[in-house]
């Protein structure tokens, strides 16, 4: 029976073999890995604008979720109304998440590109 551990290890074993086969594949290029184009170019500006988009689209995904978690909390109330009301609470504590992440995404990325520049 194998373990956790067991499988783990042997894992470990097959991925350091896998990455060592890196090191002679790019021999040709002088054992060095070549870098992958542009990924490494771009000012630090760019770079904070694309982190702060990326957070920003989890905070609105997350957001979206608590406004469908509130719908169907109203929706399933079955005449509850303290039910119905936790979810309307819910939707517009969601929605005003939702106005603050836009207005703060707005206000960055005038920051970083007209402020900074």
């Amino acid at each position: 029976m194998h373990t956790v551990r067991d499988l783990s290890l042997k894992l470990s074993a097959v991925g350091a073999l896998w990455m060592s086969t890196f090191e002679r594949a790019f021999a040709q290029f002088g054992s060095q890995i070549p870098t992958i184009p542009s990924t490494a170019t771009g000012t630090i500006q760019d770079a904070i604008s694309k982190a702060i988009t990326a957070f920003t689209a989890i905070l609105g995904a997350i957001a979206v979720a608590f406004i469908v978690a509130g719908g169907i909390r109203v929706l399933t109330a079955g005449g509850n109304e303290q039910s119905v009301q936790s979810g309307k609470k819910m939707i517009i504590y969601a929605l005003v998440g939702l106005a603050i992440i836009f207005f703060a995404n707005v206000g960055i990325n005038f920051v970083l590109t007209n402020v900074l520049n």
